[in-house]
Formats: C-alpha cells, sequence, structure tokens
C-alpha cells in the first residue's frame, strides 16, 4: 500500500525549489570579474539537472 505524503504528514510537499531541465537561467558574475562598466553583468546558461545538495548542473553552449 502506497501513502502519499499528504496523508501521512496532513500537509502538502512543497515543490517550489525544483526546476524544470533545459530551463534558461542566468548566473550573477561577481563585481571583481568586471573589466568595465558596460560589460555584463550576468550569464546565459542552461539547467541540465541536480548535482547534489544545493548545487545544480549548468551547461554554457559557447564554451561547452
Amino acid at each position: 500500500m502506497i501513502v502519499s505524503a499528504k496523508a501521512w504528514y496532513n500537509m502538502k510537499k512543497n515543490v517550489a525549489h525544483l526546476r524544470v531541465f533545459g530551463a534558461i537561467v542566468y548566473i550573477h558574475i561577481f563585481p571583481d570579474l568586471h573589466l568595465s562598466k558596460l560589460e555584463p553583468r550576468a550569464t546565459h546558461l542552461i539547467f541540465i539537472g541536480y548535482f547534489s545538495t544545493r548545487s545544480h548542473k549548468l551547461l554554457d553552449k559557447s564554451t561547452r
């Protein structure tokens, strides 16, 4: 017999932290890496999975 989390704990599981695979993400570039005022402040990457607790696998198409 399979019991759902809602029936067992009397509350729904929070899945707000999960992301869609293949989603576009923007990663902040730290200010000490900026060469000039007009340099980009974020990098465009693709989410490809979860690595471990609190870390993600991201793909940069320009550098592979």
